[in-house]
C-alpha cells in the first residue's frame, strides 16, 4: 500500500514475512496480532522470503484509526500490506485442539453478547449483524466452495450461535424457562398459569416476528438487485 512504511523499506508484493523481530509466525491473523499493539513511529525488522532468498526489512508504524467488526474505533499499527489470498491448512494434534477449541468457542460468546448489546443499544445495525435461513443458505453455498473444513467450521459456528440464542431469556427458549425459573426462586411462588401462558404466547409471537424481519432482510440484502430486475421486465 502506498504511503505506509513497507513501500518505503522497500517491502514488495509477494514477498513473504516469516518473522517479526526474531518471533517467527505462519499466519497472517498472528502478524495483525503483533502489528496492531504497535505505536506509531515505531520500527519493526521483518524477515522476508523473496524466492529463495531471505531479506531483513526495518519497517516503520503508522498508526491508524479503524472499525473492528462490532463498530468500535480504535487506533491500530499499521505496516501498509494485505494479506495474499493463499489458504494454509495447519494440523494440531487433539491435545493442542481441545484448548484451541475451547478458546475459539470463548471468543466467539464474548463477541455475539457483545454484538447483541451494541445492537440493542443502537450502536450496531441489526439489519448488517443479523442473518436467517437465506443467509445461512450463502454462506454454506460459499464454505462448500473452500472445502470440508471450511464447512465444518461454519456448522460449530453455526451451533454455538444457536446455544447462545437459546440461553437469552425469551420466553418459548431455555433461556427464558431459566429466567422464571430464578424469578420464582426470588418470589418465592410460582407464576400463575394464566400469567405464564400470556408471556409464553408473546415470548412466541416475537420469535416468529424476529424470524419474518430477519428473512425478509436477507431476501433483499441477497436477492434485492435480482427481484428489482425481474420486476422492472
Amino acid at each position: 500500500m502506498p504511503g505506509y512504511g513497507a513501500e518505503a523499506a522497500g517491502v514488495r508484493k509477494g514477498d513473504r514475512i516469516v518473522a517479526i523481530d526474531g518471533k517467527k509466525i505462519q499466519l497472517w491473523e498472528e502478524l495483525q496480532g503483533i502489528i496492531h499493539t504497535k505505536k506509531n513511529a515505531v520500527q519493526v525488522r521483518l524477515s522476508v522470503l523473496r524466492g529463495n532468498q531471505e531479506l531483513s526489512f526495518d519497517v516503520r508504524i503508522h498508526e491508524k484509526k479503524l472499525e473492528d467488526v462490532l463498530g468500535n474505533k480504535r487506533k491500530v499499527g499499521l505496516l501498509g500490506i494485505t494479506a495474499s489470498e493463499e489458504l494454509k491448512k495447519i494440523r494440531h494434534g487433539f491435545f493442542q485442539s481441545f484448548p484451541l477449541a475451547v478458546t475459539r468457542s470463548w471468543e466467539l460468546t464474548t463477541l455475539t453478547y457483545e454484538a447483541l448489546w451494541r445492537m440493542i443499544s443502537g450502536r450496531l445495525s441489526f439489519r448488517e449483524s443479523v442473518t436467517g435461513l437465506p443467509g445461512i443458505y450463502d454462506l454454506t453455498s460459499k464454505a462448500t466452495k473452500l472445502g470440508i473444513i471450511a464447512v465444518l467450521h461454519l456448522v460449530a459456528a453455526l451451533s454455538i450461535s444457536l446455544a447462545i440464542f437459546n440461553l437469552l431469556p425469551i420466553p418459548v427458549l431455555d433461556g427464558g424457562h431459566l429466567f422464571f425459573l430464578a424469578v420464582e426462586e426470588i418470589r418465592g411462588k410460582a407464576l400463575s398459569v394464566k400469567a405464564e401462558f400470556v408471556v409464553t404466547r408473546a415470548g412466541l409471537v416475537f420469535i416468529i416476528a424476529l424470524a419474518v424481519i430477519v428473512t425478509g432482510n436477507d431476501i433483499i440484502r441477497l436477492y434485492g438487485d435480482k427481484i428489482t430486475k425481474l420486476l422492472g421486465k
